[in-house]
């Protein structure tokens, strides 16, 4: 019985130790955490879940590469970090992060 107890309060003081951080190295745009004044009818819009364990490391060019894109040669570039349902699910699994993010670009 004590082992469970340890087990299960193990899980639920870890399952909050997650986080994301966003490189954005090799982009050369100014990029900004979604501005004031934004008139999204003006960009691309994409979306990129990024799923993992623990503490992810969200790489922007790479994803954007995977996408057929390439930041270099973009003039603009905003992003947002959302979370839908499928992260709020996710999100309940110990040390497990699920992540949208949005990104506009022209």
């Amino acid at each position: 019985m004590n082992k469970l107890f340890f087990i299960f309060s193990f899980l639920i003081l870890t399952s909050c130790s997650t986080s994301l951080t966003i490189k954005t190295s090799k982009c050369s745009p100014s990029l900004v955490l979604f501005p004031k004044s934004f008139n999204s009818q003006d960009f691309n819009n994409i979306k990129i879940t990024s799923k993992g364990v623990g503490d992810v490391e969200f790489y922007l060019h790479h994803e954007l590469q995977e996408n057929g894109l390439d930041c270099t040669k973009m003039k603009e570039l905003y992003y947002s970090v959302e979370t839908d349902f499928l992260d709020l699910a996710f999100g309940f699994l110990p040390t497990f992060s699920s992540h949208t993010i949005s990104i506009w670009y022209r």
